[in-house]
């Protein structure tokens, strides 16, 4: 590829970049959400190519903003000649091949634009023919279709006419000679007699043509060979189309156009594609992504600049070696960060929209269910805490997706939470809790870690992580403790017990995992709110009535450990042993007559609107009636102290 590296230093937020057009891809994606600095980028790279060729100093104010202090700018691009030391047929690109060769080394050559706040610029090599030559073997385009006229293509004539010039064989003499004799033969007298009062016309007013003008001769005789300068498609006129249409077809065009001439004119352009998403249907979408793979070529860079989460998973999954960069902006500056590659095929295959929409966000929550899904997606929540919005929440238990997106995994620093249920830690066997052996989330379960943790385990601060310490003493607790089930009350308690659950959950959260200390439904329905449940679910079940207040008459009900667990049952929840009720229930662990009457109260399956009816219930009796948002706060913490907790999390997350 021409370009090789491109390293900008104090360019607006750019402070330094080092960007790598690495050889082994075949396009090169650059997301970002708006104000990162993607515009930046482009407009660097777009200023170095205005100003390569130019003889003329410019003051454009384009230094850094954020620090007066730095005094100057600089854009330095590294271009590959390799391929253009191979026997070329263009003597166009001779000379300028040649006079290249001397400012080489190791078959490339650095250009540097520095510019000072005074606006002064200087180059490295102070060379103009240097510069000259390299804006026109390696030439720049940048197609933005917000800004193009999408009913005329006259850029396209510019594209055709600059990577395909040649020098002609001829002199001008011979040239004009050869001319004449054509159109006289095409419009007889007519064209001899234009043609001298042009000429005499021109003389008088003294206006002289430039001969020397190569690429514009040369795109005129590609016009008047074609037929024309105006582009029809599928024989109607451009405006006959919808901007989309055209969109797509102008850029197909001018790839398929590039990539082409590229080969036949030596030449090593770079393409940028600034959100080319933009008016285009996903069909559309796809045509474009094919067309780039049909063109790839390893002489053209090509680079996307893009919001479109569509588009990354199509190049992802397309035969194209992609190559994925986030931006994003830290205290007014932006950084660049390139994502680890995915190579196997079987990965490419299951990447989606939902997996893409990750490499945009400010921060991801993984999650495993619907119901994770639906309270933190809950309207009141959200206002109570607006931090939500910023947040993705990625649902899914499959291990082979949420590896394909681990920031961890994919190497770049979105912040993160794994929420995921207790029994994804731990199993209950035989009077013992055991570390769940068969799941990809589980720090306790990763030998890897374990390993970390004894030698090279440190804090920011220096000093050593206590997380190994954490976990010898969960270890002790699952070999030495017995926690067995107490037959009258069916649940788990004492001191043992919570310890054990607390430390996991503190071990677990210095790996980016919260595990709730049952499932979701144990903190929506908790012992500091079992009120207002009762009081929601006589108002949204009134059938279940007698036989909900039967079942509270009960004497082991009077034991509020005992009637937080039956409310959480009848919620779909899990006991304190980690078993849904169908799961006791075949174990003989929980009392005959409390299966019947949990099947019967049941609130439904999880997607039937429980959890937001709930939910907006207690805010409406409990939360809303709060005086501020610093009482309404206190409030939810008090009702929900386990949701609060994550809550917590993931607002320090964003901020």
């Amino acid at each position: 590829m021409g370009i090789s590296i491109i390293e900008i230093k104090n360019f607006k937020s750019l402070k330094s970049i080092y960007y790598d057009f690495s050889s082994k891809y075949d396009a090169f994606c650059i997301l970002g959400e708006n104000g990162a600095g993607k515009s930046n980028f482009l407009d660097a790279i777009q200023y170095f190519y205005e100003k390569l060729s130019s003889k003329k100093c410019f003051g454009d104010d384009v230094l850094d903003k954020v620090n007066t202090y730095s005094q100057k700018m600089q854009i330095e691009v590294v271009y590959d000649l390799r391929q253009l030391y191979k026997i070329s047929s263009n003597s166009y690109l001779d000379d300028m091949i040649n006079l290249l060769q001397n400012y080489t080394k190791d078959f490339k050559i650095a250009i540097k634009l520095i510019q000072y706040r005074s606006g002064e610029i200087k180059w490295f090599p102070n060379n103009y023919k240097v510069r000259h030559a390299i804006s026109k073997i390696f030439p720049f385009y940048m197609i933005d279709t917000r800004f193009i006229s999408l009913q005329e293509w006259s850029q396209l004539w510019e594209v055709m006419a600059e990577l395909g010039i040649s020098k002609p064989e001829k002199n001008d003499s011979q040239v004009i000679q050869l001319l004449d004799t054509c159109f006289e033969d095409i419009y007889k007298e007519k064209y001899t007699k234009s043609m001298e009062r042009i000429q005499e016309i021109l003389s008088t007013e003294k206006i002289y043509i430039n001969h020397k003008d190569y690429k514009t001769k040369f795109m005129n005789a590609l016009q008047l060979r074609l037929g024309g300068n105006e582009f029809m498609h599928d024989g109607n006129n451009l405006f006959y189309n919808s901007d989309g249409v055209n969109s797509l077809k102008y850029t197909k065009l001018f790839l398929h156009l590039i990539s082409s001439l590229a080969e036949t004119g030596w030449k090593d352009p770079l393409i940028i594609l600034d959100e080319p998403e933009m008016g285009l249907h996903m069909s559309y979408i796809d045509e474009l992504v094919e067309c780039i793979s049909r063109v790839k070529s390893k002489r053209v860079n090509i680079a996307f600049a893009t919001h479109s989460t569509y588009l990354v998973s199509k190049l992802i999954k397309y035969d194209l070696e992609t190559c994925i960069d986030r931006v994003f902006n830290y205290n007014d500056y932006s950084y660049f960060e390139r994502m680890r590659d995915i190579v196997d095929d079987a990965d490419k295959n299951i990447i989606s929209t939902r997996e893409t929409e990750c490499y945009f966000a400010k921060g991801i929550v993984f999650v495993e269910g619907k119901t994770e899904f639906q309270v933190f997606h809950h309207r009141k929540l959200i206002e109570l805490f607006p931090q939500l919005k910023h947040l993705h929440f990625y649902q899914s238990s499959d291990g082979a997706c949420m590896k394909i997106i681990d920031p961890s995994n994919g190497k770049y620093t979105v912040p993160y939470l794994i929420i995921s249920d207790m029994d994804k830690i731990l199993k209950y066997k035989n009077k013992h809790f055991h570390i769940k052996e068969d799941t990809s989330i589980n720090p306790l379960s990763i030998e890897k870690f374990s390993q970390a943790e004894k030698y090279m385990y440190y804090r920011l601060n220096g000093a050593k992580s206590r997380t190994y310490g954490m976990r010898k003493k969960i270890m002790k607790i699952l070999k030495e403790k017995e926690f067995i089930i107490n037959n009258s009350h069916y649940w788990l308690d004492g001191i043992d017990y919570n310890y054990l659950f607390t430390s996991i959950k503190h071990y677990c959260y210095e790996y980016r995992v919260y595990p709730v200390q049952t499932t979701i439904e144990g903190s929506l329905i908790n012992s500091n709110n079992l009120n207002y449940f009762a009081d929601w679910y006589l108002q949204k079940f009134p059938n279940n009535a007698d036989r909900f207040q039967n079942e509270l008459l009960k004497p082991s009900f009077e034991n509020l450990t005992c009637k937080t667990l039956f409310f959480r049952l009848i919620a779909n929840g899990k006991t304190d042993f980690l078993m849904t009720k169908k799961e006791a229930d075949n174990q003989k662990i929980l009392p005959t007559d409390l299966v019947p009457a949990v099947n019967e109260l049941s609130v439904g399956n999880k997607v039937n609107g429980w959890i937001k009816e709930y939910l907006d219930y207690v805010f409406t009796k409990a939360i809303d009636c709060c005086s501020n948002i610093l009482t309404k706060k206190i409030e939810f913490a008090k009702l929900f102290p386990e949701l609060n907790d994550i809550l917590q999390i993931l607002c320090i997350m964003i901020k």
